[in-house]
């Protein structure tokens, strides 16, 4: 594995971490719904980065996209309509929609370029 891949690895595993302890433990009304929802920007991106050679704009691009798709899937209460009652699959979909998800998806987003270009600068330094 190469180093960056091995960051990259290391990363995914904390973030992950961290939203397991919030799904977990956490029962607030800030943390929970919102760094959770922040947070899995980057946990979709160091996953598929660790497989995947990529563009990093367009991949944080389509991991928000993909969020927001997943969000509206829960607004037309798709799982529903579709009649899966697969509890894991309900879990990872989910089921109740929330406007301020996306919001927390697009910082998401934003954020994680913002690491990357942070990164990318002091390496060229």
């Amino acid at each position: 594995m190469k180093k960056v891949k091995f960051i990259d690895f290391i990363v995914f595993l904390v973030i992950f971490m961290v939203e397991l302890y919030i799904g977990l433990y956490v029962k607030d009304q800030y943390i929970r719904p919102y760094l959770g929802d922040i947070l899995i920007i980057p946990l979709i991106y160091t996953f598929l980065n660790i497989f995947f050679k990529n563009n990093y704009r367009e991949l944080i691009l389509k991991i928000v996209i993909f969020a927001v798709c997943v969000e509206l899937f829960q607004y037309f209460k798709m799982l529903n309509f579709l009649r899966i009652t697969n509890k894991i699959l309900q879990i990872v979909i989910g089921t109740t929609y929330d406007l301020n998800d996306i919001f927390c998806y697009v910082i998401g987003g934003f954020l994680t370029y913002l690491v990357i270009i942070i990164i990318k600068t002091r390496q060229k330094s």
